[in-house]
C-alpha cells in the first residue's frame, strides 16, 4: 500500500518466510512476467485456476480474492517486493523484485520439493 515505490531492506527470515508460500511464490512470478498492472480480480481469477488445476468456481474465485487482498498482496508491499494499490486494487512488480530472481527461482524448486505443501503451477507468461 505504498504510495511511491521506496528500497526496503528484506531480512533473508523475511523474504524466505515470503518465498515459502505457494501463492506468494505464484504471485512474484505473475507480476515479474506483466507488461502493465494487474487488477486483483485478473490476479484472483488466475491464482484460483492455478491452485485448483481447474476451471475455478466463483467461491474459489472470492477466496483468492479476501486471501490477496488481506493477507499477501499488503505483506508482499510491505517487503518492497510489489507495489499495491489497495484504492485502484492493482498491482505492479517493484523495482527491487528483480533482484530477488534467483531466490524466487530457489523459493520454487524448494516448495516443489517439499511434500507436505501442494505447488501452485507457474505463473502464465503475458
Amino acid at each position: 500500500m505504498q504510495d511511491s515505490p521506496e528500497r526496503v531492506d528484506i531480512s533473508r527470515q523475511k523474504l524466505m518466510k515470503a518465498l515459502l508460500v505457494p501463492e506468494r511464490l505464484w504471485l512474484l512470478e505473475r507480476c515479474q512476467r506483466a507488461d502493465e498492472r494487474l487488477t486483483v480480480e485478473t490476479l484472483s481469477d488466475e491464482l484460483a485456476a492455478a491452485v485448483h488445476a481447474t476451471p475455478p468456481t466463483q467461491e474459489q474465485r472470492y477466496r483468492q480474492y479476501v486471501s490477496l487482498v488481506h493477507v499477501h498482496l499488503p505483506d508482499l508491499d510491505g517487503l518492497g517486493l510489489v507495489v499495491y494499490d489497495d484504492e485502484t486494487e492493482t498491482v505492479t512488480a517493484s523495482a527491487q523484485l528483480a533482484e530477488f530472481d534467483e531466490a524466487i527461482r530457489l523459493g520454487r524448486e524448494l516448495v516443489a520439493e517439499l511434500g507436505s505443501v501442494t505447488p501452485v503451477a507457474t505463473a502464465p507468461s503475458t
